[in-house]
């Protein structure tokens, strides 16, 4: 998957700046939720996390900060691969994380946005 987000006068620090991209989203009767996400804040902070159909999430990568935090009027390419058992993250052509993980071998897509955040583009490649 891949989009271009654009931050609209998301200052850093406030709550709900951030922006995911979400893959292998479960919405059937067995297994009513999950997903894995790919998350970047206003203040460059990313991330990889599981959500699971309790509510609960497990971080499958460390939250780690970027060099370059996205700035207000800022655009960023976010590209999130989710082939096999492994997501790959990447924020401008950077790998910014890596992560493995089994639990969810299909599913939809998506993506989530909070406070001050537009959606350029969004695509959806299949490997």
């Amino acid at each position: 998957m891949e989009t271009e987000v654009t931050n609209y006068n998301g200052p850093n620090g406030l709550p709900y700046c951030n922006f995911g991209v979400m893959c292998r989203v479960q919405r059937n009767v067995r297994d009513p939720g999950g997903y894995y996400n790919f998350w970047v804040a206003c203040d460059g902070e990313h991330q990889i996390s599981k959500w699971l159909p309790d509510g609960g999430a497990i971080w499958l990568s460390d939250a780690k900060e970027a060099s370059n935090p996205i700035r207000a009027g800022e655009s960023a390419r976010v590209v999130a691969e989710c082939i096999g058992p492994q997501l790959i993250f990447w924020i401008n052509d950077v790998l910014v994380a890596e992560a493995y993980d089994t639990q969810f071998k299909q599913g939809d897509v998506g993506f989530s946005t909070g406070w001050w955040w537009a959606v350029d583009y969004f695509r959806v490649y299949k490997p």
